[in-house]
């Protein structure tokens, strides 16, 4: 289908799709399905993920400040009690 084809059928200006095709021009989810369903096509949008959910667990338990506990320092920094 031609770009004018396209253009009548979808209500979309053959310069916007001309923009469009060439990367020149950002177009609205609205504009997008106009020319799919002009040319008898569904819109199908598929989330990607960026890291597997086992990746993103642990970089985000990492950013937490890790709890210092007493015992992890070993018994010197135990405070002393002077015996009874």
């Amino acid at each position: 289908m031609s770009q004018r084809q396209l253009a009548l059928r979808s209500g979309v200006e053959q310069a916007h799709i001309a923009r469009i095709e060439r990367g020149a021009a950002l177009c609205h989810v609205a504009t997008i399905r106009r020319l799919l369903d002009a040319m008898f096509c569904d819109l199908l949008i598929l989330p990607l993920a960026r890291k597997r959910p086992g990746d993103a667990l642990a970089d985000q338990y990492m950013r937490i400040p890790q709890q210092k506990y007493l015992w992890d320092e070993g018994p010197a920094l135990l405070p002393r009690t002077p015996p009874a």
